[in-house]
């Protein structure tokens, strides 16, 4: 009788637990459901979930409970418990057989590390999300993953491929009926458009987005797609429209209290009233976000945040606060988005593509001796970057004009060249044709190993333009220079193309007949004749980054020359250096001065004044440009 008693209560409780496991997993799946659209109610059941699931010892259960209370507070921008219970259930989905949950895990680690900006780690999370959700025919987690990778494509202005993978994810949603996702991938794809300048198309996506999400009454995310639609408006300089959207998305965030998109509503108002020259209201908004990427700790938010409030002391003209922002902007910018960071993820999608998966490699903690051969290993591989990277500069050297060419064809003329670092995005460039000596000051993207590349590529064209093409007119070498350099770095129609290019300004002196030809890229030309400055502007288009159904055009402009006339061509990095006793930017203008109280000294004693000007108005700032200045007197 006692045996048979204990087998009816060993067989009840039996049953009270698969119960209590079954209820439990109808709790998963509706949490999981409601993750976007009911955000809060999930976060409350994934709560439930993880309590249930310890009194029951379910593994499973605790693990979910962990994944959707990690997701929930992620959507919510609360940093509680998310990175912790990610990786906790990163183990435990790592030790099963493929499912959903493995995939939603990957997605949410990779827009972890997105939004920390950790890019690296985050496409390499999305990328293995990716594999797994195709392996497991998982449609809906695809979609999702695509999207996450497309707003890091974004992120690294690699536009072609957002939209890419942005379209793909909203097919998909399209076909499984995912309408909530729908309105995402609208908003996305809007956004990676309005940042690619195809702002008719960015605005058709935006309203399109809004549309929808009205009609599902999805009033959380419809703040985003007003904030989008906002910033496209700023954008395009419709600076009431932009206020009117930034304030109906804080309207509708006020019972959400989302920070990101208090960060990005407050940016663009501050945005907004600069532009206006309400320096008082545009403080007040640009002023909280230092503190808002604080709470969300992202550092391309804060990189964003100092570039803002710089900006603004600037214009107030509290130049020792403008350069102190500008420095943590310019510090964090390089930290988040720097070379070595952009090598790793080529090469973790190149591994991505080429192999489609790979197996982890375990990592040790290193003890004291390995600790110690580590850091020999580290020291020895830095001197010998460094020595390439100074090899490097020799063969730059190797492609800039020859002192003898510069005196045989420009008698009368200095070349203030100082790089930034070893080697130079800027270079000037020199040439002869039919009577007519050609001269060159050029400013690539970057600075650096990346500027110095970019330097190489832009000599061989204005070889090629002149020498080889016989092109003798400086706006025909501009075209000449955009088309060459848009092929040669894939930017038209081509998803591995890049978005860097030059900017110049590009001289044909005719000394027979006493002219000049000029035609620029945004960079202009001084001419100062009987004591007058005359500027000439460049064109507002650079050279490289080709937009299909935008036309770029170079102008021609010819002026007569007289004796003792000078002419200077330059780079940016001289008028933008920070200095001085309140720590400004130099400015053109006080370059203007400069240039003509000296424009009649010997062109040496020129160079010396300009360098030593320089140097002192820098003083124990760093230098933050390449400088590059040419001055020709006749």
């Amino acid at each position: 009788m006692l045996t048979y008693y204990c087998k009816f209560k060993i067989n009840l409780l039996k049953m009270i637990v698969l119960e209590g496991i079954k209820h439990i997993e109808d709790k998963i799946k509706e949490a999981l459901d409601l993750r976007f659209a009911q955000t809060g109610k999930s976060n409350e059941l994934g709560i439930e979930i993880l309590n249930e699931s310890k009194k029951y010892e379910y593994i499973k259960g605790i693990n979910y409970g962990k994944l959707i209370i990690a997701v929930t507070n992620f959507l919510r921008a609360k940093d509680e418990h998310v990175i912790e219970y990610l990786l906790d259930a990163l183990e435990y989905f790592e030790s099963i057989d493929p499912e959903t949950g493995y995939v939603i895990n990957l997605d949410f680690l990779g827009s972890y590390y997105d939004i920390t900006g950790q890019y690296d780690k985050s496409i390499d999370y999305l990328n293995k999300g990716l594999n797994i959700a195709r392996e497991i025919a998982n449609k809906e987690g695809e979609a999702d993953i695509l999207g996450s990778l497309g707003k890091i494509y974004s992120r690294l202005h690699d536009f072609d491929k957002a939209i890419d993978c942005h379209t793909k994810s909203l097919e998909i949603r399209k076909t499984n009926e995912l309408v909530f996702a729908q309105a995402s991938s609208l908003n996305l794809l809007a956004r990676s458009y309005s940042l690619k300048g195809d702002y008719e198309k960015a605005e058709d996506y935006y309203k399109e987005s809004i549309f929808l999400r009205l009609k599902i009454k999805d009033y959380s995310s419809l703040a985003w797609s007003y904030l989008g639609l906002a910033s496209l408006y700023e954008k395009i300089q419709k600076f009431d429209m932009a206020q009117e959207y930034y304030y109906e998305s804080l309207k509708i965030n006020q019972k959400n209290k989302d920070k990101q998109l208090i960060f990005h509503n407050n940016l663009g108002l501050g945005n907004v009233f600069f532009h206006k020259n309400d320096m008082l209201k545009a403080e007040k908004y640009t002023k909280s976000l230092i503190g808002l990427a604080n709470e969300i700790d992202s550092k391309p938010l804060l990189s964003q945040a100092y570039k803002a409030v710089s900006e603004v002391y600037e214009r107030k003209g509290n130049y020792t606060e403008a350069y102190k922002s500008y420095i943590q902007y310019h510090k964090l910018k390089e930290e988040v988005l720097n070379s070595e960071t952009q090598n790793k993820i080529a090469q973790q999608q190149a591994e991505f593509e080429i192999i489609n998966a790979k197996k982890e490699a375990e990592i040790y903690q290193l003890r004291n001796v390995e600790l110690k051969n580590a850091f020999d290993v580290i020291e020895t591989k830095n001197n010998e970057i460094v020595a390439s990277i100074q090899y490097a500069k020799h063969i730059q050297n190797a492609i800039l004009p020859r002192q003898h060419f510069i005196q045989k064809f420009l008698p009368d003329s200095f070349i203030l060249f100082k790089p930034r670092d070893i080697v130079s995005g800027d270079f000037y460039w020199l040439a002869e044709r039919n009577g007519k000596v050609f001269v060159s000051a050029v400013d690539c993207t970057g600075h650096g190993v990346p500027g110095a590349m970019l330097s190489m590529i832009g000599s061989n064209f204005l070889n090629q333009a002149v020498n080889e093409k016989g092109l003798i007119s400086p706006d025909k070498i501009l075209y000449f220079l955009d088309e060459s350099i848009s092929n040669s770095l894939h930017q038209i129609n081509d998803e591995s193309g890049i978005r860097d290019g030059m900017d110049l300004a590009v001289c044909a002196i005719d000394y027979k007949n006493n002219k000049i030809e000029y035609a620029g890229a945004f960079n202009p030309l001084y001419l100062i004749k009987n004591g007058e400055l005359l500027k000439t502007k460049g064109d507002k288009n650079a050279i490289g980054g080709k937009v299909i159904g935008q036309e770029k055009t170079y102008t021609l402009h010819t002026f007569d020359i007289e004796k003792n006339d000078c002419i200077y061509i330059f780079s940016d990095g001289y008028a933008d250096q920070f200095g001085g006793p309140k720590l400004k930017k130099f400015m053109q203008k006080q370059l203007q001065e400069l240039l003509i109280s000296i424009y009649m000294k010997d062109l040496d004693e020129q160079k010396q004044i300009l360098d030593e000007t320089f140097l002192n108005w820098k003083g124990e700032s760093n230098q933050i440009d390449d400088v590059l200045l040419i001055g020709v007197k006749f």
